[in-house]
């Protein structure tokens, strides 16, 4: 038997209340690529010198923050490189926040 363990890589939804774990052990810095129906994945970082060769287009350079909202749903957030220093993901460490007007 396998324990099948998923954890949802998005943004927070509208109207969503969520915190962000400050612990750097929570979050890390990754190359993630997509298929063509949307799906990300992460490229192993022995990958990522050939294949910004071959395909720099298909790579994106994100900071996957875990978060956590009300319900306590956990889910990682990927944000692109470089996150500016007033990204509401660094406002969440702090406190619970709620954005409007997203997705």
């Amino acid at each position: 038997m396998t324990d099948d363990l998923r954890i949802e890589v998005r943004s927070p939804r509208n109207g969503e209340y969520f915190r962000v774990n400050p612990d750097p052990a929570s979050r890390d810095e990754v190359v993630l690529t997509r298929d063509e129906q949307g799906n990300l994945y992460v490229v192993a970082p022995a990958l990522v010198p050939d294949l910004m060769r071959r395909a720099p287009e298909r790579l994106e350079r994100c900071t996957l923050f875990m978060v956590q909202n009300e319900a306590g749903e956990t889910f990682l957030w990927p944000v692109a490189r470089p996150v500016p220093e007033t990204h509401p993901a660094l406002l969440a460490m702090h406190e619970w926040i709620c954005l409007r007007g997203l997705n």
